[in-house]
């Protein structure tokens, strides 16, 4: 508010500063001027031409004006005070406007001042300088609101703010302090706010506070408590007055923990297997959470890891006793012919698997790797498969060859463990009486199933392919193998589309987005020759073409432009001046230049008699050609027409619009007579330019002269004899 004051003062005080510059320069250039350019022997009307009078005739007579009295010399007179004379008189002044003649500073032009005064004489009394200033009854420095007066000085009892909220209390204002008095001392709308007593939240209501939620006030309040000593506000059983436990808080609030208490020693009990790492200790009045009172674990990472945990074989110390692996392994049996099975007559006990040794005892043979449990009983003599039986289930069926083909017929076999002669050991040969059929021979084309495998001719003979659309080319992916064509099968595997009659190689390719002949193109060399229509106007480049069945985005039919990077040259485009074939006819600027005529005069305007066909009109010519006189550049048809008996403006007329109407003045007094007039560029001798002569026979008789007591209205003012005794 005090800002806002301060700049509205810098305003005002700038306004008067522009105020006295400007009627400053009024005194020092205007008045001055208009002072020293009145001739007392002209008349008030500035339309008056004085015309020099013959010295052969008698005096004219002088002006009388009225002049003001200055007592004060500021340059304004007294209205009240003046004289009607000739001339100037000392001490007087032909302006009336000053409002205190005694003062030479209350004028006009005088800035107005904060001083109960009419200082520049316009009927205001120290206007644009007031400010508002407010009653301030209890002398606190702020001010009523609600009373108010406007000045530009300070009134006493009154201040420049309306801050005050109690104006009859020196206490209560916007910089008062806020006490406990059920009052808004500080006038911000509150009462009682940021005094009274801190108080401070007891949640768990054990009379002890938290400073964590606190306010201030003038009264009690339920819930809060004066002091903030709780530690813990959200339980009762902690605070000040409670005893300390052994729970690991600090009960009573003092800062410790558990203090004066019996303490022991505890061992963290990291893996919860009940044994404790000894490097890892508290010492504490009862156990923590994850010790243990013991420190027997030797690995505190691994539960499984303890005094009381079982040895096994893992390399590892598992009971504790600094021993390793003491009373575990298996036993393992010697493997010595390597067929994973071993000796029961030697054996070791080892929690790791030795080379050479396996884990049963199974091998009736440890010396020949093909006799085992698992091993196939073979006809040898021997129990390979260690079941205490020779050549149980073992031999084979030998099938008899009658044809010496290497292949039997299941028509006659017999059982052995030995291949008797003229048999073998398979029965796949389909005719045992032709050495020339059997598995290993190849099929021909013979009607005879020679391989044996149930088909006569198959694939044998030629390759055939399927040929749906009967265009006499084949689908490659349905084959078959032949001694003779089926029927809707040919040679040729050619086909890309087995579908279409009309699409196969030897197919005319067709502008159809298809491939017609099968060479993995789509309609090439067909189509429309279409050429590119870089600048968008609709008409193409001759030299950059494409053939396409449809027609490519930017390209058009056509390729008639002349300039594919220009969309204002085209055949459609309009010719214009700019040195450019614009519609592509061959042409540069045809039928588009513009006549030119030369500017002799530099006025805009040039003549007929010299004249030229350009886009841009050279140096010196113009588009105009009305000019009436290219010798003269004031000579032209937009000139102002001037009183010269010349036609400035070449419209066949002198000096119209522009003579003055001038009034026959036959008594030489310098004022004319209405009813005969001449309009003329000059004045002629015996004219005047006012016509308010009311007796121009008399040169006695005119406005202004004295009037004297003679029965005529000397003045032409309309009365006769005024104010005359």
């Amino acid at each position: 508010m005090r800002m806002k004051q301060i700049i509205d003062l810098q305003r005002i005080i700038m306004n008067q500063q522009l105020k006295f510059i400007f009627y400053t320069m009024i005194v020092l250039f205007v008045i001055p001027y208009s002072l020293l350019s009145s001739d007392p022997k002209q008349t008030n009307n500035s339309n008056i031409i004085q015309t020099p009078q013959p010295s052969n005739t008698y005096d004219q007579k002088s002006i009388i004006r009225r002049f003001y009295k200055d007592n004060d010399h500021d340059g304004f007179g007294d209205i009240s005070q003046f004289i009607d004379a000739m001339k100037q008189p000392d001490g007087y002044v032909n302006i009336h406007r000053d409002c205190n003649d005694t003062d030479p500073l209350i004028n006009p032009v005088s800035l107005e001042q904060c001083n109960q005064k009419d200082d520049n004489c316009n009927g205001l009394i120290d206007e644009g300088l007031e400010t508002f200033y407010y009653r301030d009854l209890d002398g606190d420095g702020f001010g009523n609101e609600k009373i108010s007066i406007a000045s530009c000085l300070n009134p006493k009892g009154y201040v420049n703010n309306k801050l005050d909220c109690n104006d009859v209390d020196p206490d209560i204002h916007p910089d008062g302090m806020e006490i406990c008095n059920e009052k808004d001392d500080d006038c911000n709308g509150i009462i009682d706010d940021n005094s009274g007593h801190w108080l401070y939240r007891d949640n768990d209501n054990d009379g002890f506070g938290s400073n964590t939620e606190f306010v201030q006030s003038c009264q009690p309040l339920m819930g809060f408590v004066s002091n903030k000593l709780d530690c813990n506000d959200y339980d009762p059983l902690i605070n000040p007055d409670i005893k300390e436990r052994c729970n690991s808080i600090d009960d009573n609030c003092n800062g410790l923990i558990d203090e004066g208490l019996e303490i022991m020693t505890f061992y963290q009990d990291h893996d919860n297997d009940g044994f404790g790492d000894q490097l890892i200790r508290k010492f504490h009045c009862s156990t923590p959470k994850g010790f243990v009172y013991n420190s027997l674990d030797c690995n505190d990472s691994d539960a499984t890891i303890n005094p009381n945990a079982n040895e096994i074989c893992n390399h590892i110390d598992d009971n504790c006793n600094t021993l390793i692996d003491e009373n575990a392994g298996m036993i393992y049996y010697k493997d010595a012919d390597g067929d994973s099975f071993g000796n029961a007559m030697i054996s070791i006990i080892s929690c790791d698997l030795i080379p050479n040794y396996v884990a049963n005892a199974n091998d009736c043979n440890d010396d020949n790797n093909a006799i085992h449990p698992k091993a196939i009983e073979i006809c040898n003599g021997l129990d390979d498969d260690c079941d205490n039986l020779i050549d149980e289930n073992s031999g084979y069926y030998f099938y008899k060859d009658s044809d010496n083909d290497g292949f039997g017929s299941n028509q006659n076999s017999i059982w052995g463990c030995t291949q008797p002669e003229g048999y073998v050991s398979n029965r796949m040969d389909c005719n045992d009486n032709n050495p020339q059929i059997h598995p290993n021979m190849s099929e021909c084309c013979n009607h005879i199933d020679d391989n044996c495998n149930g088909q006569i001719d198959e694939n044998t003979g030629f390759s055939f392919y399927k040929d749906f659309d009967g265009d006499q080319y084949g689908n490659s992916n349905i084959q078959i193998i032949s001694c003779e064509q089926p029927e809707g099968f040919v040679y040729t595997a050619s086909d890309c589309d087995d579908s279409n009659q009309l699409i196969h190689p030897n197919a005319p390719e067709l502008c159809n987005k298809m491939d017609d002949n099968c060479n993995m193109l789509i309609d090439e060399e067909v189509g429309t020759t279409y050429f590119k229509d870089h600048d968008n106007d609709g008409y193409g480049d001759k030299i950059k073409s494409i053939i396409s069945c449809d027609r490519p985005i930017g390209y058009v039919e056509n390729n008639q432009d002349c300039d594919d990077s220009n969309i204002d040259i085209n055949p459609n485009s309009k010719e214009i001046c700019n040195g450019l074939d614009d519609n592509c006819n061959g042409m540069i600027d045809e039928n588009v230049k513009q006549k030119c005529y030369q500017d002799y005069d530099s006025d805009g305007y040039g003549s007929d008699k010299n004249s030229l066909f350009a886009c841009v009109c050279p140096s010196g010519y113009v588009l105009k050609n009305m000019d009436c006189n290219d010798l003269d550049p004031n000579i032209y048809p937009t000139a102002f027409e001037r009183c010269n008996d010349i036609d400035d403006n070449c419209n066949f007329q002198i000096d119209e619009s522009v003579k003055t109407v001038y009034y026959r003045d036959m008594d030489g007094d310098g004022y004319g007579f209405e009813k005969q007039q001449i309009q003329s560029c000059f004045q002629p001798e015996g004219w005047t330019a006012n016509k308010d002569d009311c007796d121009d026979h008399n040169r006695l008789i005119f406005p202004g002269a004295i009037e004297i007591k003679n029965n005529i209205d000397d003045n032409c003012n309309g009365y006769i004899d005024e104010i005359m005794d």
